[in-house]
């Protein structure tokens, strides 16, 4: 049976609101054939709590684990990580059955090849601030090094996703803020230039990119990761693509899949990638209907 799949979801274990057999009770209920539910990996370099501890990894696997037991048969289920670039080496995503690669951070240059982080998606002012104080203003230059955190994404032979790809823009949407009131120019030769060399890389190391509702589903935006225009780019490089919803609670296991499924077809995507036991296979977007 071919049907709506939606490999980002999380739990009380890391930001989440619900066990692991409510999120697949959610994904039931939105009529999903398949649910992927994964824990933000471990980081310790950073105060942070929206991350699984290291402790606690065992005990979210074994509570996917016994639903995907309970479930068996009714709908697959899927164990997962959103392993984030700056957790290092203290998570082993070889655990999982997949692999989302994320990040959150915008590096602050310290001097040379040091650096803090600060997280890009707390708030409009937070954000607005450190582009004002630590790139002085240049956000041009802020998305550059954003950006360049790709490209160890890419060089990660186990990720497989792509996380919300362009999360910096979280309260900057082209055709939804208007222009002065935007951090990001996203229209600017400089950041479109920092996107497609991170996203070529990307597409060159076979991974596939996220269409994500879940900050749609959460009230921050009107439209989904990533922006049109890079999604129309995704597909001329032939960069593949799969649905995810981000859900932390189970109401919104399978928000936007429709819409999300239509924004792809519209950027000339034929096939949306799903996991299958044996791997990630395409399905064609016609079969959803």
């Amino acid at each position: 049976m071919i049907g709506y799949q939606n490999l980002h979801s999380h739990t009380y274990f890391d930001d989440g609101k619900c066990s692991a057999d409510e999120m697949v009770k959610g994904a039931l209920a939105a009529g999903l054939t398949s649910i992927g539910i994964c824990c933000h990996s471990p980081i310790l370099s950073q105060k942070c709590n929206w991350a699984i501890s290291q402790k606690d990894i065992p005990a979210f696997q074994q509570e996917v684990f016994a639903a995907r037991e309970k479930y068996r048969g009714i709908i697959d289920v899927f164990c997962g990580i959103e392993y984030d670039l700056l957790s290092g080496i203290w998570v082993e995503p070889k655990d999982f059955d997949y692999c989302i690669g994320a990040t959150h951070y915008l590096p602050l240059p310290m001097g040379e090849n040091q650096f803090l982080y600060s997280e890009v998606d707390t708030s409009k002012e937070a954000l607005a601030d450190l582009v004002s104080r630590i790139y002085h203003g240049n956000s041009d230059s802020a998305a550059e090094f954003f950006y360049a955190q790709y490209q160890l994404l890419a060089e990660n032979k186990d990720v497989d996703i792509v996380a919300h790809f362009d999360l910096i823009t979280k309260f900057d949407e082209i055709g939804v803020t208007p222009e002065k009131e935007m951090i990001f120019n996203q229209k600017s030769s400089s950041y479109m230039s920092a996107a497609m060399e991170a996203m070529r890389l990307l597409v060159r190391y076979d991974k596939i990119f996220e269409i994500n509702t879940g900050a749609v589903s959460r009230g921050y935006r009107k439209t989904f990761y990533p922006a049109i225009p890079l999604l129309k780019e995704l597909h001329r490089l032939g960069g593949r693509v799969t649905l995810s919803t981000d859900a932390h609670v189970p109401q919104n296991a399978g928000f936007g899949l429709d819409e999300a499924l239509k924004l792809a077809e519209s950027c000339g995507f034929k096939e949306i990638w799903q996991l299958k036991q044996d791997g990630f296979k395409p399905v064609k977007t016609t079969a959803f209907f």
